[in-house]
């Protein structure tokens, strides 16, 4: 009996050493598109996202787009 088989029937945790390709493929793996100043742009999904969750990805905010809302936050004059 191999390693893998021996340690899954004998209900111990056990994890497999992933290549580039296993990773690229990975059922996990997904990508969001999100807007930026520059254009739109894909990138991994973080992992603690449900799927659900996927909406709450919203555009990059232009440079100096928050500025007065931050300075009133924290007590400047805005």
């Amino acid at each position: 009996m191999r390693g893998r088989a021996r340690l899954a029937d004998a209900g111990i945790a056990y994890a497999r050493l992933c290549s580039l390709a296993d990773l690229a493929e990975h059922p996990q793996r997904r990508e969001l598109a999100l807007t930026t100043p520059a254009g739109e742009i894909s990138f991994l999904a973080p992992p603690v996202m449900g799927e659900g969750a996927v909406d709450a990805v919203g555009p990059v905010p232009t440079l100096g787009e928050h500025d007065a809302a931050v300075r009133r936050e924290f007590g400047g004059d805005g």
